[in-house]
C-alpha cells in the first residue's frame, strides 16, 4: 500500500497495513526508474502481491485488493 492523503480521507487506516510505502518514497523511485518502464515495482513485495492478483479471476483479485484496502 501508499500511504497518502488520499487513503486518509477514505478512512483506510495505515496503521493496519503492512510494507505500506510513502508516496513521495514511491513517486521518488519510480521517476528515479522511467528507463525500466512501462511498468516498475518499487519493491519485491509489491512484484509479489501484483504477481499474485494476476494470477486469479479478475472479481476475487478486487475482492483481495478491497479487503486489503480495509485493513483485513
Amino acid at each position: 500500500a501508499t500511504e497518502s492523503e488520499a487513503a486518509a480521507k477514505q478512512g483506510i487506516d495505515i496503521a493496519k497495513l503492512h510494507n505500506v510505502m510513502p508516496a513521495r518514497e514511491a513517486a521518488r523511485l519510480s521517476l528515479d526508474n522511467l528507463t525500466e518502464g512501462p511498468t516498475y515495482f518499487p519493491s519485491a513485495f509489491y512484484k509479489a502481491s501484483f504477481d499474485q492478483l494476476l494470477a486469479m479471476p479478475r472479481r476475487d483479485a478486487l475482492r483481495v485488493m478491497a479487503q486489503g484496502m480495509k485493513g483485513g
